[in-house]
This record gives C-alpha cells, sequence and structure tokens, in this order.
C-alpha cells in the first residue's frame, strides 16, 4: 500500500543483526516518510491535524504506533475500537485493487456492502468515512473502476446531505405487509429521515464545525435544495455549501436567532463557528441590533462580519417591486407558480390552479412580500379566502420547480442565479469563520511556551525571566474573556512572587509557580466549570 521497496526490510534486517542501531533508525525513518505520503491522514482524519500512524523497530519485528494531537505514543491496545474500525476501513480502501475478469476485458463491476459502519466510530469519524464511501463510489483517478456503495445505517451523521437522490429509506410494514421503500425521500432534503432516525434535524442543532443561523425551516429548505441543484450544475465546490460540514439551523422566527446564537457561543469556552443570515426587514433589522449588542453582561455572541441580511447580497434579482425583503423574493412568479399548482396538487383536492397566471403588475398591486402576495393571487383566482400556503411546504416545491421543463428557461436561470450568489456569500462566510475559529486556542499557545520555559528552566528561573514569559504570552492573547482570565492568573504571579523585587533573584517556591502555570491554559474553563 505504501509503495515499499521489499529489500528495506531486508536492509532493516540486516542492520538490526549487525548492531548497526543508527543506520537501523534511518532506514525506519525512510518507511515512516513513505507511510505518512502514502496514507496522506490529514486529509481523511479531519478530527485530529496531528495524527500519525508509524512504526517502531524492536529487537526482531516493527510495531505500529499512534502519535495524536497530545505529543504522546500510544499502541493500538490503548485506542479506542472505533479508530481501529476506522483504520481498517482506510487501510482496506487504499489497499483495494479490481480485479480484471479477462486479459482485454474491463474490470468486473464490484458492490461493497456495509451493515451499519457507523458501530464504535464517533459523529467526526463517521463523517471522515463518508469521506472514504465517496472515493471508493467516485475516484478521482479515472482509470480506477468506481465500486458502487450501499450501506445501512440509523445515524444521522452517514447521511450525504449534498444528495438527497441516494437516499433510500425503508418501512417495516406490519404483519404481511412486508417491507417498502419510501418513493420520495429525495423531495425532501430532511423531512424523510424523521421516522427513520427518530429525530428532527433541528434536534441535532450545532453538529457540524460551521454553522448556519436562518429565521426559518423554509430557509433551511430552500438553501439545501438550491445548493444541490448547484451542485448537480457542477457549480465550483468553492462557491457552494459542503451540507455535511455546515448545519443549517432554523431559529424559528428572527426574534429567536439572537437566543440562538447564544446557545451555540455564550455558555463555553470552547464556540462552535457560526454565521447568520436574515431578513432585511424590521423584525430582521431588530434580530441585528440585538446580535450586535451581546448577549449576558453585553458579551458580543456573533462577530458583525459574520452576520448578513438579504439587502446586502449585491446583484439579487426580484419580481417584487418593494425588493428583496425575504427568501421568497428572490423566486420569480413563473417558477412561484409552477410550485403553487404541485401544492395544490398535494394539498388542496378542491382547487384547481391550472389556469392560474401570476404577473407582477396584478400580483404585486398592494404592497408585501413575493409569498403572501402569492398567496393572496391564489386567493383571488380560486375566490377562497381560506388558502393557506404553506411556507415550507411550498418552498420544498420551488427546489422541484427549479428543476423541472415545466418552467421557462429564463425563470429557472433567474432563480439559481439568485441562489447562487446568495450560496457563494455563504460559502465565503463560513470559510472565513471557519479560519477564525481554526485559529491556535489559547491553552494550545500557552502550551507550547510552558514547555519551552520549562526546559529552559527545570528546577529554578530567574524573576527577570518570569517577567519576560508573562510580556511573551500576552503579546499571544486576543481580547476575548478567556485571554482576561489568563491575564488575571499572571497578574498574582506579579504579586505573590514578587516578581518586580530583585529581578535576578531566583522565584520563591518555584514548584508552587510550576503547578499555577500548568493550569494557566485552562484558566478560562475552570472559571465557568460547576461543581
Amino acid at each position: 500500500m505504501a509503495g515499499l521497496n521489499p529489500d528495506l526490510f531486508e536492509q532493516l534486517s540486516t542492520a538490526i543483526a549487525q548492531g548497526k542501531s543508527g543506520y537501523a533508525t534511518s532506514i525506519v525513518d525512510t518507511i515512516n516518510s513513505e507511510l505518512s505520503h502514502a496514507l496522506n491522514f490529514k486529509h481523511w482524519w479531519r478530527q485530529d491535524q496531528h495524527f500519525e500512524l508509524f512504526v517502531e523497530h524492536q529487537e526482531f519485528h516493527l510495531d505500529f504506533m499512534i502519535r495524536d494531537r497530545t505529543g504522546r505514543t500510544y499502541s493500538f491496545d490503548e485506542r479506542s475500537g472505533g479508530l481501529k474500525y476506522f483504520l481498517s476501513y482506510f487501510v482496506q480502501y487504499l489497499a483495494h485493487v479490481a480485479k480484471a475478469t479477462q486479459e482485454g476485458f474491463s474490470a468486473r463491476p464490484e458492490i461493497l456492502l456495509m451493515d451499519e459502519p457507523d458501530a464504535y466510530l464517533s459523529s467526526s469519524g463517521q463523517q471522515d468515512l463518508l469521506r472514504i464511501f465517496e472515493a471508493f463510489a467516485f475516484p478521482q483517478d479515472p482509470a480506477v473502476p468506481a465500486v458502487q456503495v450501499v450501506y445501512v445505517t440509523h445515524s444521522p451523521f452517514l447521511i450525504d446531505k449534498n444528495h438527497a437522490e441516494r437516499l433510500r429509506v425503508l418501512d417495516k410494514g406490519r404483519h404481511d405487509e412486508g417491507t417498502r421503500v419510501v418513493a420520495n425521500a429525495a423531495r425532501n432534503h430532511y423531512e424523510p429521515l424523521r421516522s427513520a432516525l427518530g429525530e428532527l434535524v433541528a434536534e441535532t442543532t450545532f453538529m457540524g464545525g460551521c454553522n448556519l443561523i436562518l429565521e426559518g425551516a423554509s430557509d433551511q429548505v430552500m438553501i439545501a435544495g438550491m445548493s444541490g441543484i448547484l451542485r448537480r450544475a457542477k457549480v465550483p465546490e468553492s462557491q457552494n455549501l459542503d451540507l455535511n460540514d455546515i448545519s443549517l439551523v432554523p431559529a424559528g422566527s428572527a426574534s429567536h436567532v439572537p437566543y440562538m446564537a447564544f446557545l451555540a457561543r455564550g455558555r463555553d469556552v470552547d464556540k462552535p463557528a457560526v454565521i447568520v443570515l436574515l431578513d432585511s426587514d424590521e423584525a430582521g433589522d431588530q434580530a441585528v441590533a440585538k446580535l450586535r449588542k451581546g448577549g449576558p453582561n453585553g458579551k458580543q455572541l456573533v462577530d458583525p462580519q459574520f452576520v448578513r441580511q438579504l439587502r446586502d447580497i449585491a446583484g439579487l434579482q426580484t419580481d417584487n417591486p418593494g425588493g428583496v425583503i425575504g427568501i421568497e423574493d428572490l423566486i420569480p412568479l413563473d417558477v412561484a407558480g409552477d410550485a403553487v399548482r404541485r401544492y395544490a396538487a398535494e394539498f388542496v383536492t378542491d382547487a384547481n390552479v391550472d389556469l392560474l397566471k401570476l404577473d407582477a403588475e396584478s400580483v404585486f398591486s398592494a404592497s408585501g412580500g413575493t409569498l403572501e402576495r402569492v398567496q393572496a393571487a391564489v386567493r383571488a383566482h380560486l375566490s377562497k379566502q381560506d388558502f393557506h400556503l404553506d411556507k415550507i411546504a411550498f418552498a420544498r416545491h420551488v427546489v422541484a420547480s427549479a428543476a423541472s421543463s415545466d418552467v421557462p428557461i429564463a425563470a429557472r436561470e433567474k432563480l439559481t442565479a439568485n441562489f447562487s450568489l446568495l450560496i457563494r456569500e455563504l460559502a465565503a462566510l463560513q470559510r472565513k469563520a471557519l479560519r477564525v475559529q481554526s485559529s491556535e486556542l489559547i491553552k494550545d499557545r500557552v502550551n507550547r511556551i510552558r514547555d519551552r520555559f520549562q526546559t529552559d528552566h527545570p528546577t529554578s528561573a530567574p524573576r527577570e525571566s518570569v517577567l519576560l514569559l508573562i510580556e511573551e504570552i500576552d503579546s499571544q492573547l486576543d481580547e476575548s474573556a478567556e485571554a482576561d482570565d489568563v491575564r488575571s492568573v499572571m497578574a498574582t504571579w506579579v504579586r505573590d512572587y514578587s516578581l518586580n523585587d530583585a529581578p535576578r533573584e531566583p522565584i520563591d517556591d518555584y514548584p508552587a509557580f510550576l503547578e499555577s502555570f500548568a493550569g494557566l491554559p485552562y484558566a478560562g474553563v475552570t472559571k465557568v466549570q460547576t461543581t
């Protein structure tokens, strides 16, 4: 799998037998270098970018070992079953070679069948496994035959949200009814999984490394659905949302968005990345004001650079003379009309909207958003004032209409162009938010400085060295509350150890200082822990 020359092992055996430990170590270094290159583990195991699989030579054999972000070395027996399962899947993928039938014929088609492969794997580990399945089914090398992957799962983390069309939901019937395939599982990117998984997507809030907080579930359906359409149109991945890497979180209304941000970022030291999209109406303006004002004690929950209202997206077009206020204003009337016909066919048995024509002049004869005005037009057409156009169902049918040949091409292109601009902006925000989040945590920075200081001063240190240490750590801190907690602890050092007195003298009670130093990176965590 690593492409190693077998002669290396013969040379290693000879070097060990002859007692040439330096040469043996050099050969092992070569093996580990090739192994690291072949595995490229950072690409596959996203939860620990420092993870390393390597070999150590013992007297007569090689041992596979693991090193992780802690810098410590472990044997396989000391690691979880989930990691070992993942490694077994990963190695099988790298070692897999398609078997040809006969010379001159193409490789025999292969199917990979797996029964609940999520066993023992954490949620992030399952997302990593999903990428392995994708690589099996869609190899980058055109010369490598694709392998059809079929697996059974009860886990929401092994559902590829980018490709709802691949889902097959099975419903077990009673008695002699047998098991049936839910035919319309792919029509909605979220709801068909509720009965199969036993939970709503909203109940798995903040699963991802980045979260997009939206006003309502209709926004969630529209963005997820149009993201899939853009993906099928081969829009570059950098201009689209990977629904497996971002959680679309409906708050229920604009007024609930600040509280949802508080739930995500206001209660712990480690905060997930969050971006926010709001309508350009009064409720959206109020939510933006609350987010800027901050949560408890005025603490800002979401940086304003990660908050967008629809009016902030340049280039959006709408048939609504009032402009783009809500997400429904991005829908051309020709698309909205087709979606209404689909909606009526599904929900309204006595309504005939086949002849319904929506033109801007009549629909927007009064002010209001596109959804509100389209609903009024349908009521007038049917002479039914109790007709209700549900936002979520309408959004689902808009996504279906976006790919329908019954809708004029110009209208579909306008809809796609609008959501392409919106989703491109959200994707750029997501990348920026993740970059900020992935910046080294305070504890990582302080720990590195601490390790170096203790190496330089194992048994004692002059007071001036500690003052310089405080200065160095302070230069690495930002203006966050966690950084203030670290500064507060260091301020006590100046007083408790009389650092400003006789700078050349060694610090008193050095072991006590080292103990305090060891807890410094976790000052923020310690402060918020409950007993």
